[in-house]
């Protein structure tokens, strides 16, 4: 197996241009190989994961867990457990209520009188990093 060596320091070594921030190219392509490995790294948790599901249902049918000293693996089911297919009965259903705000109507409230309704807040929202490649552009390992 080829070995990768990515420079994290590297990743953040920007120039500027017409006011803008950009990346130098040893930059971003330290960032695409690390989003390529990281692809790489998925694609192959996903096959292990088959894997392990397959071989587990060769011994026992309804495998569920498999444990180790340091590692276990389970098999978890997600989403709702029965669905409405046709008229239940009342008893069966259980109603629920969502409340958003609407932003839109907020915004406009909120710089026509310069403060937001009333019962209404703002909340703390978290920022996040977002990498995205361009339509374009490929990416692959070294």
């Amino acid at each position: 197996m080829k070995s990768i060596t990515v420079q994290l320091e590297d990743i953040t070594k920007f120039a500027t241009e017409g006011g803008k921030l950009i990346f130098t190219p040893k930059a971003e392509d330290s960032l695409l190989s690390l989003l390529a490995l990281k692809d790489k790294i998925e694609e192959a948790i996903e096959l292990a994961k088959k894997d392990i599901m397959e071989s587990g249902r060769k011994v026992f049918p309804d495998f569920k867990a498999v444990k180790g000293k340091r590692i276990s693996v389970s098999i978890r089911e997600y989403g709702d457990r029965y669905a409405v297919d046709g008229k239940p009965s009342d008893e069966f259903i259980r109603q629920i209520v969502t409340e958003r705000v609407n932003a839109d109507k907020v915004a406009e409230y909120e710089q026509a009188e310069g403060k937001l309704p009333e019962g209404i807040k703002t909340n703390e929202r978290i920022q996040k990093v977002v990498i995205s490649i361009k339509k374009d552009e490929t990416y692959k390992l070294p």
